[in-house]
C-alpha cells in the first residue's frame, strides 16, 4: 500500500521536527563530553540515540515498503509509521536531557569554585549588582535545572517542548553567569588580595602592639615588685628590735 499525498506530507513533517531535534540535542551531546572531566561518552544519551534510530528504522521500512506491519500491532502503516516517529522524537528527548544533567552540573561545579575562591565580602561589597546579575538569577537557573531533572518523561507524541526549552533556556543562564564570574574574576582577586594584604598589615600592627603592651606589663609587674620588695625591706630595717625597747 503507497502513502496519499497528504500521508506522505505529515510524515514528512514529523521526520522534519525529528531530524532538527536531533542536529540540536547531537550538540548538547558533544558539548557534554567535552564538559566531562574524563571526556566520556554520555551512555545514556547513547541508549537514547540508538533507540530512537530503531523506531525510525521501522517507519522508514514500512514507509519504503520493505516490511508489513507487524500484525500484533493491530494499527495501519500510516499510524505505525507516525507512531514510531514520536517514539524517535522521544527518546532524542531524553537523550537532550540526559546530555543537559551533565552540562548543568559541570556549570554548576565550575561557578561554586568560582565563588569559593573569592570571599562573600568582596563579592557582595566590590562587585556591583552581584545579587541582581549573579546570586538571583543562578538561583532561579538551579531551581528550573532541579525540576527539569525531576520531570524527564516525554510523551509519544513529542509533547514537553516548551519544558525542554526551559531547561535550554536554565543553561544558557548559567553559561553567562559562569562568562560574568570569569570576565570579573581577575578584578576580584586584585582586591581579595589588596584586602588580604591589608588585613595581614593590620593583624601585624595590632600583633606588634599588643606584644608592646605585654613587655610593658611585664616591665611594670616587675618594677612593682622590686618596690614592693625594697619598701619590706626598708620598713623592716627602720623598725626597732624587741631587745632595744627594753
Amino acid at each position: 500500500m503507497s502513502f496519499s499525498e497528504e500521508e506522505n506530507s505529515k510524515i514528512d513533517a514529523k521526520l522534519s521536527e525529528l531530524i532538527s531535534l536531533y542536529d540540536k540535542v547531537k550538540k548538547y551531546i558533544i558539548a557534554s563530553e567535552k564538559a566531562s572531566a574524563e571526556n566520556k561518552l554520555s551512555i545514556p544519551a547513547i541508549n537514547e540515540l540508538r533507540n530512537a534510530f530503531d523506531h525510525h528504522m521501522r517507519a522508514s521500512a514500512i514507509r519504503l515498503q520493505v516490511r508489513r506491519v507487524p500484525e500484533e500491532s493491530g494499527m495501519s502503516e500510516m499510524a505505525y509509521c507516525t507512531s514510531n516517529i514520536d517514539k524517535a522524537v522521544g527518546h532524542i528527548y531524553r537523550a537532550g536531557y540526559d546530555a543537559l544533567d551533565v552540562i548543568s552540573l559541570c556549570l554548576m561545579t565550575d561557578i561554586k569554585k568560582i565563588v569559593e575562591s573569592v570571599s562573600r565580602t568582596t563579592l557582595v561589597a566590590d562587585f556591583a549588582g552581584y545579587s541582581q546579575e549573579i546570586r538571583i538569577p543562578l538561583e532561579t537557573a538551579m531551581s528550573t535545572c532541579d525540576a527539569a531533572k525531576l520531570s524527564k518523561d516525554v510523551k509519544e507524541n513529542g509533547a514537553g517542548q516548551a519544558h525542554f526549552s526551559r531547561y535550554e533556556s536554565a543553561i544558557q543562564e548559567l553559561t553567562a553567569i559562569k562568562e560574568k564570574l570569569y570576565g570579573r574574576l581577575p578584578e576580584l582577586n586584585a582586591v581579595e588580595a589588596e584586602r588580604k594584604a591589608t588585613d595581614t598589615k593590620l593583624n601585624s600592627h595590632f600583633k606588634k602592639e599588643r606584644n608592646i603592651a605585654i613587655v610593658v606589663a611585664i616591665i611594670i609587674a616587675i618594677i612593682s615588685l622590686a618596690w614592693a620588695d625594697k619598701h619590706e625591706a626598708t620598713k623592716a630595717s627602720t623598725q626597732p628590735s624587741l631587745s632595744t625597747q627594753k
